[in-house]
């Protein structure tokens, strides 16, 4: 229920963030000259891949770092030349390989995961849009890890935690073209949880993820 009531606040934040900018710089078109609005707003999709570092806080569970591919929907507010406000939807999809002690064996787990996250950036713009730094805070609004045990699909827990901060870099190529890169620094931790229970007697552990 709160990712929910999360899910809601966030989207009109978006729409207000998306809309009011756009208006005002229908305004701003009148000017002398015909220059462009001060203020105006950008869109655009992208694709791209992740690679997560999942740190559990049991020394009886490794995770191998895999890789994750995904799906962006980009809006931007932009001030001026140099200074944007920017707010993506993000979809990923991809698995994480989870290796633990069974009756002194090691048994694997396929862990597939999906997620949707929500950045909301201030974004520089340098050497005439060329180059640009991003930061800001990256809402994880969804993150759903599964397993299959005994023929069941078992829940694995968040990868993600709600709330993150994530900063990156990019450039332009061309008029249409961004390649960027960014990393994220979780804010908290999960708790995950493995069936059967591992040698010490548990399942449930914390976790912490980069990306």
């Amino acid at each position: 229920m709160v990712k929910r009531g999360l899910i809601s606040i966030l989207l009109v934040l978006l729409c207000v963030v998306c809309v009011v900018p756009a208006m005002a710089g229908e305004k701003g078109k009148g000017r002398a000259g015909g220059d462009r609005p001060r203020v105006r707003t950008e869109w655009g999709v992208g694709v791209g891949g992740s690679y997560t570092f999942f740190k559990p806080n049991s020394e009886l569970v490794t995770v191998t770092p895999r890789f994750g591919i995904g799906a962006k929907l980009h809006m931007g507010v932009l001030f001026n030349d140099y200074f944007a406000l920017e707010a993506e939807i993000h979809y990923e999809g991809g698995s994480l390989m989870a290796a633990m002690p069974l009756n002194k064996e090691q048994v694997s787990r396929k862990i597939k995961t999906s997620t949707i996250d929500i950045p909301l950036m201030l974004s520089l713009r340098l050497f005439e849009r060329v180059v640009q730094f991003d930061a800001g805070l990256l809402f994880t609004v969804m993150s759903r890890s599964e397993y299959t045990f005994n023929n069941e699909v078992m829940y694995f827990g968040s990868v993600y935690p709600t709330f993150n901060f994530t900063c990156g870099v990019g450039f332009r190529v061309g008029r249409y073209f961004l390649i960027e890169a960014h990393y994220v620094q979780p804010l908290g931790k999960t708790t995950n949880q493995f069936l059967p229970k591992l040698d010490d007697g548990s399942n449930v552990f914390k976790s912490q993820a980069q990306r």
